[in-house]
This record gives C-alpha cells, structure tokens and sequence, in this order.
C-alpha cells in the first residue's frame, strides 16, 4: 500500500500552466496551493482538463478543513480524495471515495463524455466499494463532471491485484494495467479492457513463472498498446533476462496479443 508522505495534498498549480503555455505567453508567478485536512493527504494523480482546470486523485485520512465525507478508518487507512480545480488553484469540488479500510488511487484517465475515470486499489468491502474480491483489486471509478459517482467496478482474484495505469481507448473504453497476484504468490502483468459503463471485455497476462508487474501503459498509433513494468525471470512470454530485476516492454495489439517484448537491464 502507499504510505504518506506529506501532511497537505499540495499542487503548484503556476508550474503546470508554464508548462501548458508557450514561451511568448508565459510569465511565471510561483503560486503554491495546499488542500486538505489536520491529518495527512497525499496526492498521486493530476490531469489537466477543460477551460484550464485540473483535475486531482489522492488520498487522505482528514475529515476537516476542505476534507468532508470520510468513512471513518482507523489509524492510517485512508479514502480516495478527489479534487477538482479551476486554472488558478481555487477549490470547486472535493469528494472522498472509499470504505473503512485503506483505499489508493494510482492514476486517472479522462472519457469521452467529460468525466473522470480513477484506477485504485481497494482495502474495503463496504461504503462505496462492492464486490471486492479478497485482499485488494483493481477498483474502477467513474465520476461525472460535477463529481457525482457514475459507476464503480472491481476486478480481481482472491489475492492482492493493484492497479498502477489507466488510459482511455479509441472507442471510449479504457485500459488498466498493473499486477495480479497468483496462488503462489507470484506476480503478473495484468492488463484488462474495460468499455465505457465498466464492463470488462477481456484480460490478459504477460510475464513468466516468476514475479512480474506493469506500471504504466500508452496508447500506440496501430491502435494497440505499450506496457511497462518489472520481470525478475525468463521464460512464458519472456525470452530474454539479465538478471535480478529489469525493465519489461511489451508491445500488444487491439486486442491485447503479444506483437513483441523486451527486458531492458542497465550497463
């Protein structure tokens, strides 16, 4: 799980709009805004959206200040908090996500329709997550533009999955990678195609006997995808290793079948 490490979810919003800008329009003000609770709030995601504003996942364990709605865990067990603001840092909405155990977003994606789309990973079994599966999953959100909940999905085994990456696709579905965790306690990549209300159209598995894990997936130009992560072992869809742990690409098409693969190791 993620631990905390700061004690305000804090976004220097003048940095970001100099990098949205061209040089000609830039004059750079350094302006830090701070947002949170008495407890601690971390941020993970951030993503720029319509008319200049951002858009912000973390996670807090406040239920003060600009917190509201938090479901109550104990200790360090934290919600989703979700932030939205407009282009020079003031508050338009807050949402808390979550249950009475520890919940971590990872990242977010935005949909065709305007809404958010957040990928986290779910410790509850109750409040606003349903259906997880065990330990941890990959946990699905979608909230409209106002911040409402659309829908939440969760997906897994019946040990820990996370989910580190989300992308939306071309045909206003998403994608999700990061890691399943088998019986053995061995890992792999998982990559799942989910379409706009969540509903999984399929699933796959990239790596090898041992422990393998992706953290961040891209679109490409054929229409396919791009995975990037960790192997620690040759063999299965792996046919090169160079020892302890390495990069792992892996390139796939539309439909998530193996095109190529590498492990990248340092010299």
């Amino acid at each position: 799980m993620t631990k905390f490490y700061k004690q305000t979810l804090a976004i220097n919003l003048s940095f970001f709009l100099f990098l949205q800008t061209t040089p000609a329009q830039t004059t750079f003000t350094k302006k830090d805004k701070s947002y949170g609770g008495s407890c601690s709030d971390n941020a993970t995601s951030i993503k720029k959206v319509k008319n200049g504003n951002y858009f912000v996942a973390g996670q807090t364990i406040s239920n003060d200040g600009q917190v509201t709605g938090f479901h109550g865990g104990l200790g360090f067990l934290s919600d989703f908090w979700i932030i939205k603001t407009n282009s020079t840092g003031k508050l338009l909405w807050q949402k808390t996500l979550g249950g009475v155990k520890e919940d971590v977003p990872f990242d977010i994606a935005l949909s065709a329709d305007g809404g958010y789309v957040i990928a986290g990973e779910p410790g509850s079994i109750d409040g606003d997550v349903t259906n997880n599966h065990s330990q941890t999953d990959f946990w699905i959100v979608k909230l409209n533009t106002a911040g409402s909940l659309v829908w939440q999905h969760t997906y897994g085994g019946i040990r820990e999955d996370a989910p580190h990456s989300i992308i939306a696709s071309a045909d206003g579905g998403f994608l999700v990678a990061g890691k399943y965790t088998q019986s053995d306690g061995t890992t792999d990549m998982w990559v799942i195609k989910i379409n706009s209300d969540g509903t999984m159209l399929w699933q796959k598995f990239y790596g090898n006997i041992f422990s393998d894990e992706a953290y961040s997936i891209a679109p490409t130009t054929d229409g396919g995808f791009i995975t990037a992560g960790t192997t620690m072992g040759i063999d299965g869809d792996l046919n090169e290793y160079n020892g302890l742990t390495d990069y792992m690409v892996v390139k796939a098409d539309v439909n998530g079948n193996v095109q190529w693969q590498k492990a990248i190791m340092s010299l």
